[in-house]
């Protein structure tokens, strides 16, 4: 049996837990850069989670394997933001952090693989 609801799914879960620990993370970032690195990093965080929820409510297969291609591009950008964040200083690299974005990535590429071939079957 299927989840009912996108917080059941593993890959929502994942994503949850990163978005909740790039907000705990950008805490400790310079005032500086509350309307910049900050704000976009906890944007695109937030993405991730949201557009696998979204994703979740849409009846067409083609429109579930767009958002997770969307959430997919989110957490991307979230590495990327914590590659630069290492090297300005802001934050020590947190390899748990990234190993989680890694493997929500991954889900992400699976689950939008199993979409597209469950519309073309």
């Amino acid at each position: 049996m299927g989840a009912k609801r996108s917080r059941e799914l593993r890959v929502w879960q994942e994503a949850h837990q990163a978005r909740l620990a790039i907000y705990r993370l950008t805490l400790g970032f310079p005032p500086s850069e509350r309307d910049d690195l900050v704000s976009q990093m906890r944007r695109a965080a937030v993405s991730i989670a949201a557009n696998i929820a979204e994703g979740f409510g849409r009846y067409s297969p083609r429109d579930r394997a767009r958002f997770l291609e969307i959430a997919k591009s989110s957490a991307e950008e979230v590495m990327d933001f914590l590659i630069l964040s290492a090297e300005l200083s802001y934050m020590k690299p947190d390899g748990a952090l990234e190993g989680r974005l890694d493997a929500v990535g991954a889900m992400l590429y699976r689950a939008r693989q199993s979409v597209l071939r469950e519309s073309s079957g």
